[in-house]
């Protein structure tokens, strides 16, 4: 394909999903998970709230503890990841951008 016949398409909104509509597919799908996950830290902080108000034997405490650090540890990768692929996506997008604008 070269770049003279290559015309952009009329709006925005065409132009992403000609040049990143799996990305876009990909991104929304981390997104969502993302979202889940920022739960499950908050679940874990209840549950050690609750068993130290219990008074439940400390090694549970520990436990949780240890569970709700590898939770956050995990949705902060996760976050990581995805602001990560979100802004390759978006330069590559407007590199593609700026080649056909140059070389128009």
């Amino acid at each position: 394909m070269s770049l003279m016949t290559y015309r952009l398409p009329g709006t925005i909104f065409r132009y992403v999903f000609s040049v990143s509509w799996l990305h876009q597919l990909v991104l929304v799908v981390l997104t969502v998970v993302t979202f889940l996950l920022e739960i499950a830290p908050l679940e874990i902080q209840r549950r050690v709230v609750n068993n130290l108000v219990k008074e439940r034997p400390f090694q549970w405490v520990v436990l949780l503890c240890a569970a709700y650090a590898g939770a956050a540890l995990f949705q902060g990768t996760t976050k990581l990841g995805l602001n990560v692929y979100r802004g390759w996506v978006g330069e590559s997008a407007i590199r593609d951008l700026r080649r056909h604008i140059l070389a128009y």
